[in-house]
Parts: C-alpha cells; structure tokens; sequence
C-alpha cells in the first residue's frame, strides 16, 4: 500500500503519483492509472461486505477501531450502514452500530447501492487517476491563501482543486444583476473550530468566496489568528499535517486532525469538500 502525497505531471505529460511505501516509508513515482493501482479504503455506498483476512477482522464500538467488542472470522458476510470517513482511510459502519475499517485487504463488498453522485474516497492511499493532475507543492503556509473579508469579484477565487468539477459553479459573476439589489451572493459565511486535546486552538466566523472548500475555510481561520498550519497535497490529496505543533503521526497510525461539517465527517478530503453558507466546520486532533 502507497500514500499518496501529491499528484503531478512527468516530462512526457502523463499523470503521475508521488507516493510513500505504507511499510517501508520510501518515496518515489508512480503513474497514476487505473492498470496499476485501486483505492486501498472504499468510499462507494458499501451495503454488505464479506470477512476476506485470513485472520478475520474485529468489530469495535467506535470509529477510532478502540474498545473491541466482536472477532468475525473469515467468509462471515456483514451487513453495512453507511461508509464513515476517517482522516485518509475509512470506516464501515455496521447494521448493529459497530464498526469496522474499510480497508479493500481485509474486507470485500460484495453489494453496492446505485447513487445519482458517487462521493471521492478520502483515502489517499492510492486512488485513481485524476482527469486534472495538480502540480502544486506537498506543503503550504495558510497565511495569505484565502481572504477573511474578499470583495464581490468578477470571477470566484476559488482555492480548491480542479478535480472538484461537478461541485465548483461560478456563479455570482455580478455582470447580469439587473435588480439593483446590494445582496451579496457570491460569498459564503461558514464557522469554524480548531481543537486538540479537550480545549479550543481557535474559532469563529469566516467569509469565502462561493465555491470555496473546508480547506479554504480552516486557511481563513487561520490567517485571522495567526494558527501555523501544514499541508500536504492539494484537492483530493490534500491533507492537514499539522496545526500549532500537534502533528499527524507516522502513515498507519491513528493520530492526526479529522474534519467534520455539521457533526458529519465527509467521505472526501477537505480540498474537495465545498461548503455551503452557514456550515459548522470542526477539526479534532486524534492523539
């Protein structure tokens, strides 16, 4: 299993992966395409799965897979709930309130519902080749990258990744309003928490441009209290590694920051996540 840290383009033009080996923790590239690789979490509407680890798997009460409550053995079918997001893997919610993790080596989904928009696995341990690499850095400072208060712009500065294209409208240009109206609707007014270990880094009210995704809207946080935050990746790839010192841990561990908007937890990245006005963003460091 690889990490994907960011995607780019090689000489040729052709889509590529930088990744890190899981295991080993070497780095280097790899095409991203289909032939080679799959997503290593699901993220599709999973509605029963099938024990396929020869060791079985654990059920357990929470999604942080702690307090064990059930072993399942091998070939055992279980019934799914929903697919829940957890940082950049994912977990399968059970029929009798248990989880499980989601990933494709030790379960297999044997019944998937149909849905009109099939959301992006936030896992980024290998997915598949974007229509749109982006060829941003791995690591990037929040203190200048969106603005608290924007003007009504002619087009929306929109900070999130291309590949967001079913949900990233420019509208709100503000050429064809006849009404004389000053209501502004290309903005977006969200809210939003940054906590770590019982107690408040930071909160509270940011203005975005329409369009704008929950990583444009922790940026904005940030930049008005001057919060050190690092990122790697960008769109679908993008991932917070840290916020004022406390840090993800190494790849395969459960330590880092978890997003949600409303009390749910997304079943996409951040950088692709776009919010909508009056959202409630919080983000939870998981030590």
């Amino acid at each position: 299993m690889f990490l994907v840290i960011r995607q780019t383009t090689n000489t040729q033009g052709r889509p590529v992966y930088k990744v890190r080996n899981v295991n080993s923790g070497k780095t280097g590239y790899t095409l991203a395409s289909r032939k080679h690789f799959a997503n290593a979490y699901y993220s599709a509407k999973v509605t029963r799965i099938k024990v396929i680890s020869s060791k079985g798997i654990n059920e357990y009460s929470n999604r942080y897979l702690s307090n064990k409550k059930h072993h399942v053995k091998k070939n055992r079918s279980l019934a799914v709930r929903k697919v829940v997001g957890y940082g950049r893997t994912s977990r399968l919610l059970l029929t009798n309130g248990r989880y499980v993790s989601g990933n494709k080596k030790l379960v297999m989904a044997t019944k998937i519902a149909k849905t009109s928009h099939q959301t992006t696995d936030s896992s980024t341990t290998v997915a598949p080749a974007p229509t749109t690499p982006s060829s941003s850095s791995t690591s990037t400072s929040t203190s200048t990258t969106v603005p608290t208060t924007p003007t009504v712009p002619t087009t929306p500065t929109n900070g999130s990744s291309t590949s967001n294209s079913t949900n990233n409208s420019t509208n709100g240009s503000g050429t064809n309003d006849n009404s004389g109206s000053n209501t502004d609707t290309t903005n977006e007014t969200v809210t939003v928490s940054v906590n770590a270990n019982g107690s408040v880094l930071a909160s509270g009210s940011v203005t975005l441009t329409k369009g704008a995704t929950a990583l444009d809207a922790l940026k904005a946080l940030a930049a008005k209290n001057n919060l050190a935050v690092t990122i790697s990746g960008s769109g679908i790839s993008a991932y917070v590694k840290g916020i004022n010192g406390y840090n993800a841990g190494p790849a395969g561990t459960m330590t880092g920051w978890l997003y949600s908007v409303n009390g749910s937890e997304p079943n996409s990245s951040m950088g692709v996540y776009v919010v909508k006005d009056g959202d409630k963003i919080s983000m939870n460091y998981n030590k």
